[in-house]
């Protein structure tokens, strides 16, 4: 199974210099992973910049420049194993602040004009994933709880101690907050609506798994037009947090048994042209996501590990589940990663918002 890479630069590397030559920043960073400046790619590629590691082909997409770029450059490297000259690659480019993202998914020509990859169902964690925040870290920091949660947030995102028990922890440091009182500024991941929107026009059956507040999720969800929520339902009495759950709690098992359950559902249902092989799409970022992320790798379909902060820690447990990894903030490269073209998206700026009351 051959590896892809995509690499997205930051702001500061768009638009790309009108010689087409590599910015020096970017060029040091391929010297440190042993690249250097090779043959061409097809101009109909959505990228004005590749690079190949023995199977594995990366890119550096543009979205704002033309399908057809006048010249397009690829890099090559030679004589290193793929998973090393990955490695290397993605630490120089982490370094120099460069966005990042590849996947094993697949054996298509990611750059073949006429393919497309639609999943028949996509299922996206919320906090972190979607969202730029944890909610739950974002109303601790409005009543200044969050020196308490940040230890308890990450050592669950590292998969250290299990997320049942860190959500547990959590809460009962929230019993007695008002409802009313609550007001959170709501970030939306950038890409999000686009990624999203692009994904509906296609069919695509599109799901928020959370472990948060359904509250929250079903305002989140309503903004980006997503019908199908699963999310914890957190304890409420004369409108106060009590500290405790209502009801069973969203975990990384419901997480990935609702996975099966979609791939199943969906093998039975007619075949639809819109659909390739891929039999699912999952994105997360923590250990509450490792289930699905996992399910997804495992039956042909793809598991996104996705980081969106370039100095965010690595998460080995979460990373070692997934296909599928982006690092650097836009979730559009999730459709470059499934070969859908510039052309088939649906791009949708997304709008901060303040939660209603809930």
């Amino acid at each position: 199974m051959h590896s892809r890479f995509v690499f997205a630069p930051p702001t500061q590397y768009l638009p790309v210099e009108k010689t087409h030559g590599i910015p020096d920043n970017l060029s040091q960073a391929m010297q440190h992973a042993g690249i250097h400046v090779g043959a061409s790619i097809p101009r109909w590629s959505p990228c004005q910049r590749a690079v190949h590691v023995d199977e594995a082909s990366f890119a550096i997409p543009t979205p704002n420049a033309p399908s057809a770029a006048p010249r397009d450059e690829a890099l090559q490297t030679k004589g290193e194993a793929s998973q090393r000259a990955k490695s290397n690659a993605q630490i120089s480019l982490k370094q120099a602040g460069i966005d990042w993202a590849c996947t094993t998914f697949g054996t298509q020509d990611l750059w073949k004009e006429e393919h497309t990859s639609f999943p028949p169902f996509a299922i996206f964690d919320m906090d972190s994933t979607l969202l730029l925040d944890e909610t739950l870290d974002a109303i601790a920091d409005q009543f200044h709880l969050l020196g308490r949660f940040h230890e308890i947030t990450e050592s669950a995102m590292q998969g250290k101690i299990d997320f049942t028990d860190s959500l547990h922890d959590r809460l009962i440091l929230m019993e007695g907050i008002k409802l009313s009182d609550i007001a959170i500024r709501i970030r939306f991941a950038t890409g999000a609506g686009t990624l999203i929107k692009t994904l509906q026009k296609a069919g695509v059956d599109v799901w928020i798994a959370s472990g948060g507040f359904r509250a929250v999720a079903e305002q989140v969800a309503a903004k980006l037009g997503i019908k199908s929520v699963a999310a914890s339902d957190w304890g409420v009495r004369s409108g106060q947090l009590t500290g405790r759950l209502r009801g069973d709690m969203v975990t990384g098992a419901t997480k990935g048994d609702l996975f099966s359950e979609l791939l199943e559902r969906h093998r039975r249902a007619p075949p639809s042209k819109e659909h390739g092989a891929n039999m699912g799409l999952a994105v997360g970022d923590g250990g509450n996501d490792v289930e699905m992320l996992g399910a997804a790798a495992q039956n042909n379909g793809l598991g996104v590990c996705f980081y969106h902060d370039l100095s965010l820690p690595a998460r080995p447990v979460v990373e070692a589940s997934a296909n599928g990894w982006l690092n650097g903030g836009d979730l559009r490269h999730v459709l470059y990663m499934l070969g859908i073209p510039q052309s088939a998206w649906v791009e949708t700026p997304m709008q901060d918002f303040v939660l209603t009351p809930l």
